[in-house]
């Protein structure tokens, strides 16, 4: 499981979620080894969270893809996010959700 997390102005919320929405949620579908993707907001912090075949395929992601690294490229130029941003990877060791992601 992979986590990015950042502040943003929440004034811009809709033009943020527009851009998980329109450019971010299809750039992760092209990804090979995803399993799924949530993003989530309160006040002015926001969070994607995306569950991977494991660590392998995190590491093609931030490394090799040109499609994240555009995105990346993208939404720093908005000028949405406020201060750092802050990436966490943890191994899923279990637990249950109401949810059901399923392979992309």
């Amino acid at each position: 499981m992979r986590i990015w997390t950042t502040r943003f102005d929440p004034a811009r919320r809709a033009e943020l979620e527009a851009f998980a929405r329109t450019v971010s949620l299809p750039m992760f579908h092209r990804q090979q080894g995803l399993r799924g993707v949530l993003f989530a907001a309160n006040g002015d912090h926001f969070a994607t969270v995306t569950f991977w075949e494991g660590h392998e395929a995190i590491r093609k992601l931030e490394q090799e893809s040109v499609d994240y690294a555009d995105a990346v490229r993208r939404i720093t130029l908005t000028g949405l996010l406020v201060g750092e941003q802050r990436v966490e990877v943890l191994e899923v060791v279990g637990g249950d959700s109401p949810l059901t992601i399923t392979a992309i």
